[in-house]
This record gives structure tokens, sequence and C-alpha cells, in this order.
């Protein structure tokens, strides 16, 4: 017998050992082949990275950072690293020095510059990727010494004029300025900005589409260079307006604005910076302030593409389409050939409703740049909202297929398939997104809603738990939260989790319109009327509110109190027929019976197919016993609700056989 339970405990520790030995070996295997990848991406481009000294007139060295071998004589790096210094210094990852000749090329805005260097060893140019990486997305960062991290792309902006910029999930040192941004194919995408001014911290990612923006110009020799542009960076207006732009660019549009204000003050006829004032301004929330910048920058260069475009947008915001549209229009005269105006007319129509145009300027915005996988997106959504399915999901699977890593195109697809009734579909499409973007709350909002759908609610509960952990600040995850647990009969679950939304939304009169009915459905009568009271005073014409405080009302017979507000919903909607068939039901309630009949009668001429009002008629002229009154209403009930017709039925022949 003790050999019996000995072998029996010896085969449960295999059957328990097993699996967690093939877990362990997969860990393994996975971890194995990120270091075998990591390490083939670095010995690739660990010969293109080089780390840049620059020295002042002093000896001194006032910048460190990277810099990237595009070619054998070619380097990019930093253009703040070179200004102001008298000598630079590049020395490759093997320890090897690299001669500078001069420059070559720059681009300001993108704080880019590409330097003509004597390398000793020859290089191979690294691949740049073609796409630019997405929020959410990982990435790797190779820094000055040739080390390989990884990192996370947290959000993207796109600003007038330039194009987009990113932010990291982790910042990176100061050295580390000129680090390179790779995809996880290991194509460049990327370089890394890093500055410090004023004593604020500022970090961003310029896309590598700059380097092609950088247009070859004469050899300048690197002293000449540095003489001619040493007098950028002090109190001149340009420079100021270049440190507003790091502000702007790392995110900070506030502390931008006072840059840019000082550099119109030093010159007043300079419409970038009046530009870039209103675009400040525009993203506090000064719509008015901002447009007169735009004006006067159109004032001092009337075809000012970057001016158009921002009172487009601007104007879009104010919900001022008309204007809108001619503003863009105007900014795609000036650059036919840029897809952002077309696709600010996107999102204008989308707003108007006018799918057809919308679909027709994504058409173009897409045609412009195919790769634009934003694009791709909007015109999914026109096809979608047209209900040209097919074609809404072939362009989303188009744009999966430009970019992996674009979420929104998932969702996209995952929508059309739900406007479809492919909801198996739409949940391995999410779920596909789930396990690219781990960290995005908004898809699992999504997924949760597409378990719901096929009533998978455990998973649907989980779905929306884990994206109350990822955004525990938004409230309708809450409310949607609450609704799951009240499919799965959680109902003290289902009240605090709506008590979670009204906290976090004091003034959605949504929240509490749904804090009202969990509190009906622990028959917390009173705390269910407060809530409703809450939703008519954030919204005075919430009909269904006064109703439902009615209701509440007539279950602690404050008949009254419940006529009053019945009649209120009714004044609000005087065609609301369900408003007459509750007045009726509380003048039954008082044994107004007359009341009751006028009531019942108005609900089913202002809806004929009100089943309620008509069976209620039928059991009060019953009770009167009108019989062919009662008998009309159960034909009429045959034809819109035969359950109640027959229900009905019973009574009368009870009432024929009982007056026998």
């Amino acid at each position: 017998m003790a050999d019996a339970v000995t072998t029996n405990n010896v085969h449960a520790s295999r059957r328990v050992g097993q699996p967690i030995f093939v877990l362990i070996v997969l860990l393994l295997a996975i971890i194995t082949t990120v270091w075998f990848y990591t390490r083939d991406v670095t010995r690739s481009i660990k010969p293109n990275v080089v780390s840049i000294r620059a020295i002042d007139a002093h000896g001194r060295t006032i910048h460190l950072a990277a810099g990237f071998l595009v070619a054998v004589d070619q380097l990019v790096a930093n253009r703040h690293i070179v200004l102001g210094a008298r000598q630079i210094i590049v020395e490759m990852a093997s320890g090897d020095k690299c001669d500078v000749v001069g420059v070559v090329a720059e681009n300001a805005q993108a704080d880019l510059i590409k330097l003509r260097v004597r390398a000793p060893k020859k290089v191979h140019a690294h691949e740049i990727s073609k796409t630019r990486p997405l929020s959410g997305e990982a990435v790797l960062v190779v820094g000055p010494n040739g080390r390989v991290s990884r990192n996370r792309i947290t959000y993207v902006q796109e600003f007038d004029g330039f194009g987009s910029v990113a932010h990291l999930q982790k910042h990176t040192s100061l050295t580390s300025s000129g680090s390179l941004v790779l995809n996880l194919k290991g194509k460049l995408v990327g370089l890394i900005i890093s500055r410090q001014l004023d004593g604020q911290r500022l970090q961003f990612v310029v896309f590598s589409e700059h380097l092609r923006k950088m247009r070859p110009e004469k050899l300048r020799a690197l002293t000449d260079y540095l003489a001619t542009n040493k007098l950028e960076w002090p109190d001149t207006a340009k420079g100021f307006h270049a440190k507003g732009l790091v502000f702007l660019f790392g995110g900070y549009p506030k502390p931008a604005l006072p840059y840019f204000e000082r550099a119109i003050q030093l010159n007043p006829r300079y419409p970038e910076a009046w530009c870039r004032v209103g675009h400040c301004l525009y993203k506090m929330g000064r719509d008015k302030k901002a447009a007169i910048c735009y004006k006067r920058a159109l004032q001092l260069r009337p075809r000012y593409f970057l001016a158009h475009h921002g009172l487009g947008y601007l104007y879009l915001g104010q919900k001022r389409y008309s204007a809108a549209i001619a503003e863009l229009r105007i900014a795609i005269q000036i650059h036919p050939h840029d897809n952002q105006p077309y696709l600010g007319l996107v999102l204008v129509y989308g707003k108007q409703k006018n799918y057809k145009a919308a679909l027709k300027a994504s058409k173009r915005a897409v045609a412009l740049d195919h790769s634009d996988v934003f694009a791709q997106c909007c015109l999914g959504y026109c096809y979608e909202y047209l209900k040209d399915y097919q074609s809404a999901v072939d362009t989303f699977r188009t744009a999966i297929q430009i970019n992996p890593n674009y979420i929104a195109s998932y969702k996209g697809l995952a929508v059309t398939y739900e406007d479809t009734g492919r909801y198996n579909d739409a949940v391995k499409i999410l779920e596909s997104a789930v396990r690219i973007n781990p960290d995005s709350a908004k898809v699992y909002i999504s997924l949760g809603y597409a378990y719901t759908y096929i009533r998978r609610y455990e998973k649907a509960l989980n779905a929306f738990k884990r994206a109350t952990e990822l955004d525990p600040h938004d409230g309708q995850t809450f409310i949607e939260l609450a609704a799951v647990y009240e499919k799965l009969n959680a109902n003290d679950q289902a009240l605090r989790a709506c008590k979670q939304a009204v906290r976090l939304m004091p003034k959605s009169a949504e929240a509490y319109d749904n804090l009202g009915y969990y509190y009906n459905n622990i028959h917390d009568t009173r705390k269910s009327i407060d809530a409703y009271k809450h939703v008519v005073q954030l919204d005075p014409k919430y009909v269904k509110a006064y109703i439902n405080i009615g209701v509440g009302y007539c279950e602690l017979k404050d008949y009254k109190s419940a006529e009053v507000a019945v009649k209120k919903a009714i004044s609000i909607n005087p065609k609301y027929a369900n408003g007459y068939g509750y007045l009726g039901w509380v003048y039954q309630w008082q044994h107004r019976q007359a009341d009751a009949i006028n009531s019942y009668n108005t609900a089913v001429r202002l809806d004929p197919s009100d089943a309620n009002s008509h069976y209620a008629l039928g059991k009060i002229y019953l009770h009167q016993k009108k019989i062919s009154l009662a008998c009309r209403e159960r034909d009429i009930l045959q034809k819109i609700d035969p359950k109640r017709a027959v229900k009905l039925g019973r009574m009368i022949f009870t009432r024929r056989m009982f007056k026998r």
C-alpha cells in the first residue's frame, strides 16, 4: 500500500513538473532568440556608429554624442553638437578616428547635419526603413558605444511643415543624442535628439525621412561653416525660434511659446515664428489668439502653407467646417503633393457626415503616400461608413501589411467584421492586436466589446479589467465593466464599478443614469431616485431619467411626485408615447381610471405598436365591463404582441364565463 502511494506521488510530480519544464525550455528559447537577434543587430550596425566629441576654443569638451556613418565618407549627426564647437573629434567603435573634412548638407529644423569625413575603414550603408514607427511600437536604440537596448514609442506628434516626431518610453542620457532608433527588423527609423535647455531636459526622435530631405550642397570647410553659423544660437530671432522648436518638438508647447514670442519681438516680420506662436496657442486652447497669429503670418506671406494648414485645423476644432475646407483647399493648391491637407479634409467631411467626399479625399491622400497607414485607415473607415464592407476589409488588411504594429488598422478591421456579423473574426484580429501592443487600454476595450458580442462574458470582464489597470482614469471603461458584471449577475460589483465611473466623470449624465439603474437592481429605490435626479441636473432634457424618477416614486407609493416627474418628461417631448403610457400607469395607481384611459389612448395614437398601453386599456375596459372595447384591444394585440393577446383573451373568456 505504501509503495502504491509512493508510486502515485512520483507520477503526480512528473505530471506537474513536465509542463513547468516545457515552459522553462520555451522561455530559454525566446531569451536565446532575442539575444542572438540583438547580437546580430549589434554586429551589423556597430561599424557605422561613432562617438562625437565637440571641443570649444578653450579645449573643453562641450558635447558628447553619437553619430552615424551613412557611407564611407559621410557622417550624420545632431547639428546642435557641431554649432559652437572649435574642433570635432569623431571616433569609430573600433577606436579608429575619422578626420572631418567639411559640411555637405544640413536640415536645421530636424537638427541634422551631414559631414564629409575620412574613415580609415570601409563601412556598408545600413538599410533605412520606408515606414515610420507608430505609437506603442517596440524599437531598438543603438548608443554611441554600439550598445543596443530595447525601448518603445509612447506617442507620435505631427507638426505642420515639419512632419512627425516620436517620444520614447524610457529617456536615454544626454550623451546618447544622435543615437540610432531601429525597428525590430533592424532598419533605421530615426535618430534621437537630446537637449538640455534652460534647465529643461528635452528628448524626442526625428524620423529617418528627414535624412532624405537633406539636399546635397557644395562642400564647406568645417571652420568656415562654424564661423558662419556661430551667431545662430545667441539672442537672435533665428536663435529663439530654434530653441522654441526644440521645446515644441519635445512635447512642451507652453514653454516653447515665450521663445517664439521673443523671436517676433526681435523680428516682427518673421512668418515662421508667427505660425509657431499660433500653433502653441492652438494647443493651449486659445483659438482666437491663435487665429490672429496665423492671419498675421499670411499678411507677411500670403501663400504660406503652414498658416493655411494651421487655420484649417483650427476651424475644424471650432466646427467652422466651410472655413476649414476653404483653408485646406488653399493649402492643397500651394503644396498639391502633400497628403496632410487631404487628411484634414477627410476629418472635416467626416464631421459633416459627407462620407462620399471624405472617401474621395482619402483616396487622394493614399495616392500621394501609399505607405501612410493613417491615410489607409481613413480610407477604410470611409468604406465602412458607406457600407462597402469588402473594400473596407481589403483596405484595413493593406494597412496591416504596410505596418503590422499600427493598432488602429486592427480596430478598424474588427469594427467591419462586427458590422457584418463576423464576431469571431473580430475577436481573433483584436487578440492579434493585444499580442502586438499589450499595453494599450483601447485595444483591450475593443476586445471587451467583441467578447460581449459573442457572449463570452468572463473573457470580456478580463479584457475590461485589464483596460482599467492600464488606464485607471477612463470612466467609460468602468461603465462597460459594470455592464459585463451585470450580465454575470454580479450586481454588487457592477454597482462598485459604476460608482468609480461617477467619481471619474462627475459631470457625466450617462454615468449617473447607469448608477440609478444599478441601485434599482439591488432594490435601493431612494438612492436610485437620487442618481436619476443628478442626471436631470446635468442634462435637464434627459426624458427617460424623469420617467425612471417617476417609476421610483411609484415604488415608494409617492404617486403625486411620480405624476410630476412623468409630466415633466412629457412637457419636454410631447410626442413621447411611452411617457403617456407611464402617466396612465401612475393614474391607475391613484385609481383615476378616466385619466388613465385618456393617457393610454394618447400613447397608442402616437405609437400604434405600443403593446403595453393596448394591454393596459384592455384590462381597464374589462374591469369596467366594456367587453367589446376589451375585445378590440385584444384583436390589436394579436398583430403586435400575440402572447399578450392570448393573456387578455383568457381574462375576457373568464369574465364572460363568470357573468354567465
